[in-house]
């Protein structure tokens, strides 16, 4: 697990790729203090685990799997890396607690300069939720129920929040954003503003226990099929 804060920009030294996928050397100072081969290190936000180190650097295998779903395939030697050794239990957790788990890639829509703010504006390499969808995200929006999602109309959150009958507005659109805003106090003066009854059937859909067991079903009959 890890706090999202990194703890130093370190540079990638080489790429060896395989049929297994690659092994990436890293050049960094501060996180080798204490870096030993095994342990977990977040990089550019993936999890991955320590294959070997030198004095100055360190190596990570990095899957074929996580190629797929991260841009860790794409760097080049000279290349800048976000670092960060796994959290101590015991010490004073800044951040949020990350499981460094990346589910995709998305893709940059804008990138706006607020005073000492920069504003990233990210579209999900969604055609809906069953393509790409976080269980974070479903956690998130689907058990806090929110009444208005600020969110780009294309992608994974905007296709849950219409499912589950939640208003949308896009983060960059003032105008819309106050028409839906608008919308809310003349439900709420009305005495019609509540939560979607639609977030239940949708939270069932995606609780973790339904599909866990889906998964035990469909595992139980492929067994059965392969003993016939």
């Amino acid at each position: 697990m890890f706090t999202g804060i990194v703890e130093e920009m370190g540079a990638v030294k080489a790429l060896a790729r395989s049929v297994a996928g690659v092994r990436l050397s890293i050049l960094a100072s501060t996180i080798m203090d204490d870096l030993a081969v095994g342990a977990s290190v977040s990089v550019n936000g993936a999890c991955l685990t320590v294959a070997d180190r030198g004095e100055r650097d360190f190596a990570v295998d990095v899957s074929t799997e996580t190629l797929g779903v991260t841009t860790l395939g794409t760097l080049a030697p000279g290349a800048p890396v976000n670092l960060e050794r796994a959290m101590k239990v015991q010490q004073r957790l800044g951040g949020h607690l990350v499981a460094g788990h990346v589910d995709g890639v998305g893709a940059l829509r804008s990138r706006k300069q607020e005073g000492n703010t920069l504003l990233l504006t990210i579209d999900a390499p969604s055609d809906g939720p069953a393509v790409f969808l976080p269980s974070k995200l479903v956690e998130y929006l689907i058990f806090r129920k929110p009444i208005l999602g600020l969110t780009p109309e294309c992608g994974a959150s905007a296709d849950l929040l219409r499912r589950a009958g939640c208003p949308i507005a896009p983060p960059d659109d003032e105008a819309a954003i106050a028409a839906t805003v608008q919308g809310l106090l003349h439900r709420a003066a009305a005495g019609t503003l509540c939560v979607s009854e639609a977030f239940d059937s949708v939270a069932e859909e995606f609780d973790i226990r339904r599909t866990t067991g889906r998964l035990h079903q469909i595992l139980v009959h492929a067994f059965e099929r392969r003993a016939q």
